[in-house]
């Protein structure tokens, strides 16, 4: 009965370890898929973001103010968009809430659009 007690304590402690062997691997080999925010920030530290990164309580406070930024910048660029009416081509303010939308979605491209089109071809 002894015998029977030690060889299932062992068998346990095997299927233990190649549990954390395998968990382990599973943490290294499986392709991590962060946010486009996250990874460009790992591209700014000089991490790929393929490999498992631990975060930090600072990492996560730089994190909150991009998202933060990334979110005034796509505000802004909402604004931009309705308080252009394209030389009072479009009065309709359903029309402008749409383009507004979509400039909120495209955020910093939609800046990019504005500045050669809008600003510089003087539409607005």
């Amino acid at each position: 009965m002894l015998l029977f007690i030690q060889l299932l304590i062992n068998n346990l402690e095997k299927y233990e370890n190649n549990l954390e062997k395998k968990e382990k691997k599973e943490k290294y080999e499986n392709k991590i898929n962060y946010g486009p925010i996250k990874t460009m920030y790992l591209y700014m530290l000089g991490y790929s973001p393929n490999i498992y990164y631990k975060w930090t309580l600072t990492d996560n406070i730089i994190l909150a103010f991009l998202y933060i930024v990334t979110f005034i910048i796509s505000i802004y660029a909402a604004y931009l968009s309705y308080s252009c009416t394209w030389s009072d081509t479009f009065k309709n303010p359903f029309i402008r809430v749409v383009f507004a939308f979509i400039a909120f979605m495209l955020g910093p491209v939609y800046l990019v659009w504005y500045l050669l089109i809008n600003y510089l071809g003087g539409l607005c």
